[in-house]
């Protein structure tokens, strides 16, 4: 209706739905992880006493986190191709991607680790090649930051989910696209740090929905122009 009667009106109404659905999608994402935190802790605290182990808390999030974060990106999925992008969507995507997205996070917990432990000891220890080989260690993390920003999203664009094709075509597009990759890469940081130095209840209301969209829509980007690269040599020798 709105775009019969006022199309700025219209576009704007639009505009307001999609933002409405980032603040749904963030809102499912919390909602199925710190529910269930309170709740443990709680049992923990009044039921079995444990009154000075708080630091459990954090379990519950860790193991929650990785099927919503599989539901966030499959709905972000959805709204990057132009589709739903719902709650249904939402619950729809932590069932399908329920063991990917613990293989998914378990390895990156892995890697968050490694590259966070060598940085801090090669920036604590007293030798000359110390700061070069930290630096590299840096560089290496930020690879793997630009790789993972398609590694989930390559994920769900296939039939047959497979980690490991996911990571190889997520290295492919990164060394591919280099600047494109390291651009979106910057962006997301630039969100990231804009929530929480300027208003931080903004991780609660859009960050972790919008960053999962961007790293959906940047992905399908890519792979149009990975499919449009493997076109071209079919279409120059037919002609």
């Amino acid at each position: 209706m709105y775009n019969d009667q006022n199309p700025v009106v219209g576009q704007a109404m639009a505009y307001l739905e999609i933002a409405a659905r980032y603040v749904l999608l963030n809102f499912l994402w919390l909602l199925s992880i710190f529910p269930f935190a309170v709740a443990f802790f709680l049992t923990l605290r009044y039921a079995f006493g444990m009154e000075n182990s708080p630091w459990v808390l954090i379990f519950v999030p860790v193991a929650m986190a990785a099927p919503a974060t599989g539901g966030l990106f499959y709905a972000a999925n959805q709204m990057a191709h132009g589709r739903g992008g719902g709650p249904l969507d939402y619950w729809e995507g932590v069932k399908t991607y329920l063991w990917p997205s613990y293989r998914w996070m378990l390895m990156n917990m892995a890697a968050a680790f490694l590259f966070s432990v060598n940085i801090w000891f090669y920036g604590n220890i007293p030798w000359s090649i110390a700061p070069y080989i930290q630096v590299a260690f840096i560089v290496g993390a930020a690879f793997w930051a630009a790789i993972q920003m398609y590694t989930f999203p390559f994920l769900i664009e296939q039939e047959q989910p497979s980690l490991r094709t996911s990571l190889r075509n997520s290295l492919l597009a990164v060394a591919r696209f280099p600047l494109r990759s390291f651009g979106f890469l910057l962006l997301i940081f630039v969100i990231a740090l804009a929530s929480t130095y300027l208003y931080f209840v903004l991780w609660a209301v859009i960050t972790f929905s919008l960053a999962a969209y961007l790293m959906n829509w940047n992905t399908l980007k890519v792979l149009r122009k990975f499919l449009e690269q493997e076109h071209k040599p079919e279409q120059e020798r037919q002609q």
